[in-house]
């Protein structure tokens, strides 16, 4: 409230140069991040899994990643009991289940996870939206 109280009569050229030193603090503070990250590997549990992903992704999105293998390597073992059916994804149509993490947040969902833990092999790079990676290329556009 104090904070309000100070700005509210700030001229707006002032204003404008707040915002855009908080903007560029902002912007070296998630570089700064971001290189550290460069630097470590998260301890993920499912070293063979992550191996083409787990040092060309974001911390974030490997964490997010990471919780839906967990529940991609349940929905295997209830496949395999008997609990659930069996389903088959089209690579053309993707995911017809509305899978929040691939909609909201362009990371694989279960069901584009599945295939790699049934054939026991990595999970491909290209399941991750371009945002996620490191070195990734600009991304002017999304579908």
């Amino acid at each position: 409230m104090l904070k309000a109280r100070l700005y509210k009569n700030l001229p707006v050229s002032r204003a404008i140069q707040i915002i855009q030193d908080h903007t560029r603090r902002l912007s070296c503070e998630y570089d700064a991040d971001i290189n550290q990250q460069r630097r470590t590997t998260l301890q993920l549990l499912d070293i063979t899994a992550f191996s083409t992903v787990k040092l060309k992704l974001t911390h974030y999105a490997l964490n997010l990643a990471f919780a839906e293998w967990s529940a991609t390597k349940q929905l295997a073992d209830n496949i395999e009991d008997g609990k659930e059916e069996e389903f088959e994804l089209d690579p053309d149509v993707g995911c017809s289940f509305g899978c929040e993490l691939l909609i909201r947040y362009g990371l694989p969902c279960r069901h584009w996870m599945y295939a790699s833990v049934v054939e026991e092999c990595p999970l491909p790079l290209l399941l991750f939206h371009p945002q996620w990676l490191f070195d990734g290329p600009a991304v002017l556009y999304d579908r």
